[in-house]
């Protein structure tokens, strides 16, 4: 439990995360609100994301963690 937690706190307190969720969010909003495509090119911040996040959880949680 102590590493769920922990790893929730790294995740919310990760700059790089909240800024390519950030950047995604807009990119969404911008090329709804506007009918402009070329807000879609912010989603590249999609993949630095998840890539971040990934990193994150093999930092933080081991791959032999037998929780389920």
């Amino acid at each position: 439990m102590q590493r769920l937690t922990r790893f929730a706190q790294e995740t919310t307190h990760d700059r790089v995360l909240q800024l390519s969720v950030a950047l995604v969010v807009a990119a969404l909003w911008f090329a709804l609100a506007l009918d402009d495509a070329r807000f879609l090119l912010l989603l590249a911040a999609a993949g630095v994301a998840i890539r971040r996040f990934r990193q994150l959880e093999r930092d933080f949680v081991p791959d032999d963690d037998d929780l389920l």
